[in-house]
């Protein structure tokens, strides 16, 4: 629908943790073809070429294997899926776009206590995002339990771009 239109739309694209690099792939497609985005929000998304991700995600996530009466049983289709999803992530097309970009991160940290540091090194950021804010929670209860907050702040953003 979106393309059919040939011109910019007020389409908003968010992309959640590492659903934001999608979110940023498909805005500077749609802007290739003439039909950006209004504006972007990505929420904690980390650059694939992050210094040191692997080794941050692996604190982040130590004790998901616990949560799997949460999530689901990790099976292998389920492994397979995860690595072809990170995959894809490499072969994003992640330059510069014009639509203004939200970059929200949370204040806290996910990882264990005694993996946090005593630096922000944890905390992401995107090079050319218009506006940063941190909001309540950590990298996954930004959009779980604190998900009306970040809401809140994203909403106070797209109302300030009218």
């Amino acid at each position: 629908m979106v393309a059919r239109r040939g011109r910019r739309t007020a389409l908003r694209d968010c992309g959640a943790l590492s659903g934001g690099i999608f979110a940023h792939a498909t805005a500077r497609f749609l802007e290739q073809t003439g039909t950006g985005p209004r504006a972007v929000v990505l929420l904690d998304t980390y650059h694939p070429k992050t210094e040191g991700l692997v080794g941050l995600i692996a604190q982040m996530f130590a004790g998901l294997f616990e949560k799997e009466a949460l999530f689901g049983p990790f099976t292998n289709a389920r492994l397979t899926a995860m690595a072809w999803y990170g995959q894809l992530m490499e072969d994003c097309d992640l330059d510069g776009i014009t639509a203004p970009i939200l970059f929200a991160r949370p204040r806290d940290w996910a990882g264990d206590a005694d993996t946090t540091t005593a630096t922000d090194a944890w905390r992401t950021s995107w090079d050319t995002a218009h506006t940063v804010v941190d909001v309540e929670g950590d990298h996954l209860t930004m959009v779980e339990s604190m998900a009306h907050r970040t809401a809140e702040v994203i909403d106070d953003w797209l109302t300030s771009l009218d």
